[in-house]
C-alpha cells in the first residue's frame, strides 16, 4: 500500500506536546542557533491549517518575567504562557 501525502498528516488536538520548527522562513532560521531551531509546542488550538501553541525553553530567566508552566521529563522546561505561537501543519 503507498503512503499518500494525507496519510502523513497529523491532526493534533488542545494538549498535545509537538516537537515542531521554531521559524517559519529563512530570515528567522538564521536569527536562532542551530541547537535551538526546533522545540517543544503545547498544542491550544486549531485555526485553518495552523495551530496556536506556547512554547518550551529550558532558560529559567522567562520564569522571571513571563508567565510559564513548568514541565519535567528528562529537563526542566518552562512553556511561555503568554506568548502564542503559530505553527503550520
Amino acid at each position: 500500500m503507498e503512503n499518500s501525502e494525507k496519510d502523513t498528516i497529523q491532526d493534533f488536538q488542545y494538549g498535545d506536546v509537538v516537537i515542531a520548527r521554531r521559524y517559519h522562513n529563512k530570515e528567522e532560521k538564521q536569527k536562532i542557533i542551530a541547537g535551538h531551531r526546533i522545540g517543544p509546542f503545547i498544542v491550544l488550538e486549531k485555526q485553518g491549517d495552523k495551530y496556536l501553541c506556547v512554547y518550551g525553553t529550558t532558560k529559567s530567566e522567562y520564569k522571571k518575567t513571563h508567565e510559564v508552566l513548568e514541565f519535567y521529563s528528562e529537563r526542566l522546561t518552562y512553556f511561555i504562557l503568554d506568548r502564542i505561537y503559530e505553527i503550520n501543519e
